[in-house]
């Protein structure tokens, strides 16, 4: 390429610019209206014929459960096929690409109404569009890819992408009514924003903060309206909705007039055959695209590691909450065994009648509407009726209670316990007991058999147990009963069916 010559010319004072632009702008806004109409239509024929498709693809059933707002997983997984997934693959691919197609037959035809100031037939501006279609779209694509690998540099405020967007300012106006095609079309652009860079950027910075502010006088103004008059508060929201829109149309369509009308006064200025490299700008995006999908793959591991640690945590919450008051009971008897047997003492045996006796302790727990300090237990001791039936075969008997959610550990649970000094669990003279819980407390019964004796346990060197002081458990001794007599083993038989019944028409009472 010969040397290119550049040159010192400024471009037109910023209110010719404006002046022209409206003035453009003027005369084409009738048909940018027809060629935009055009354009919406478009779009609702493919979105139309892509429903079409999809219907027949997948069946009536997974369209007909969309539409009536009650679409099943089990509807869905039939579709999860190799050749399904491709299908939809294929069919986004399509989409896409048929949409920017129609997105630069479209924004071509514009530029030519433009060029023309609204003088070219519609006709022939989408003729000439479509000509330059798939020049159009390479040129986006390439542009595209630029920008995004820029503006990926988040740790440098974007810099590097809006100094690529800046730069390839014209690269679709060359394309299409320049004389450029492809990669020249950027370095083209390139070379007219680096002949005139802060001028093109201080007008192109102040088109953008002009609908900015106009944006936000509309907003004040809608919602100062509002506020103050709260009774056309939908009046307000219904024009709201409706000026918006326009205006954001008038002001894109004002926008393209604009930069097409600054790139003719800038191309003007400039020599006819400049360019200039853009390798660093391909320099820049590739490594941002690298980054882009080191930074996306690193935080899929993360967030796929958080999702994965959350799932495991609401599985073992959801372990933990579904642990019922029967499990825990059973978890804090294995656990105060386990803590015997370390300590050599005698594992506890469960006893139905314990566990009957424990059962009436929730309930009167419950009833009293929280722990009762034991009086209850102390009150059945001293009634003789209710001793016969539940601890007729012992000669001592005690409890311990708790809330369920603070026996959900049984681990921890028996490890506070053990460390009080009535110590109960490593009491050696207890050969049963049961524990009993539901939805708020845990009952622990110990029993002496009759013909029990204490026996002082061995201490073990090499743990760090340590005896309890001595505690005078209530005991209860019972007289002996001839065969027969009340409080007899028969007796005892028909008295727990007895009581059994009466607790069943209690709960179902309930």
């Amino acid at each position: 390429m010969s040397e290119i010559k550049t040159t010192t010319s400024t471009l037109p004072k910023v209110s010719e610019l404006f002046k022209e632009s409206f003035e453009t702008f003027k005369s084409s806004i009738f048909h940018l209206f027809v060629i935009s109409l055009i354009n919406w239509f478009s779009f609702i024929i493919l979105l139309i014929i892509s429903l079409i498709a999809l219907f027949l693809v997948l069946g009536t059933k997974i369209l007909t459960s969309l539409l009536a707002h009650h679409f099943n997983l089990s509807n869905f997984g039939s579709l999860l096929t190799p050749g399904y997934i491709w299908f939809f693959i294929i069919f986004i691919i399509f989409l896409v690409f048929v949409s920017i197609l129609l997105t630069s037959l479209f924004s071509g035809a514009l530029m030519f109404v433009i060029d023309s100031q609204g003088k070219m037939p519609i006709g022939q501006s989408l003729s000439k569009g479509k000509s330059k279609m798939f020049s159009l779209f390479l040129v986006n694509l390439m542009t595209t890819f630029l920008v995004i690998g820029g503006i990926s540099y988040i740790w440098l405020l974007c810099i590097p992408g809006i100094l690529i967007s800046l730069f390839l300012q014209f690269a679709q106006y060359e394309t299409v009514i320049g004389t450029r095609s492809g990669i020249h079309s950027l370095k083209r652009s390139a070379f007219i924003v680096k002949n005139h860079f802060f001028e093109i950027f201080g007008r192109v910075f102040l088109i953008g903060i002009i609908i900015f502010c106009i944006n936000i006088v509309f907003s004040i103004a809608f919602n100062t309206y509002g506020s103050t008059n709260i009774g056309v508060n939908m009046s307000v929201f219904g024009m709201q909705a409706i000026v918006r829109p326009i205006f954001q149309l008038v002001a894109g369509w004002f926008t393209i007039v604009y930069l097409l009308t600054l790139y003719k006064q800038a191309v003007n200025t400039v020599d006819e055959h400049g360019e200039v490299s853009t390798l660093w700008m391909w320099i820049v995006s590739i490594i941002g695209w690298i980054l882009m999908v080191i930074t996306i793959v690193i935080i899929a591991i993360g967030i796929s590691t958080l999702i994965k640690s959350n799932v495991l945590k609401n599985m073992h919450s959801q372990q933990a909450v579904e642990q019922s008051p029967q499990v825990i009971a059973k978890n804090v008897l294995d656990k105060a065994n386990l803590y015997r047997q370390n300590q050599n003492l005698t594992l506890l045996q469960v006893d139905p009648i314990l566990c009957n006796y424990a059962q009436r302790r929730l309930l009167q727990i419950n009833q009293n509407g929280g722990f009762d300090s034991h009086e209850g237990f102390s009150s059945d001791l001293q009634n003789a009726s209710v001793s016969k039936v539940y601890f007729s075969n012992y000669q001592s008997v005690n409890e311990l209670y708790d809330t369920t959610s603070a026996s959900e550990n049984a681990g921890t649970f028996v490890d506070s316990i053990v460390k009080t000094p009535k110590n109960n669990i490593a009491n050696p003279i207890y050969t049963n007991a049961c524990v009993q819980a539901d939805k708020n407390y845990l009952v622990f019964i110990f029993g002496q058999k009759a013909q029990s004796t204490y026996i002082q346990p061995t201490i073990v060197q090499e743990t760090t147990f340590v005896t309890p002081t001595p505690y005078v458990y209530p005991t209860y001794v019972y007289p002996t009963i001839p065969p027969g007599q009340p409080g007899s083993a028969q007796w005892e038989q028909q008295f727990q069916a007895q009581y059994n019944q009466i607790k069943q028409e209690q709960q179902s009472s309930q």
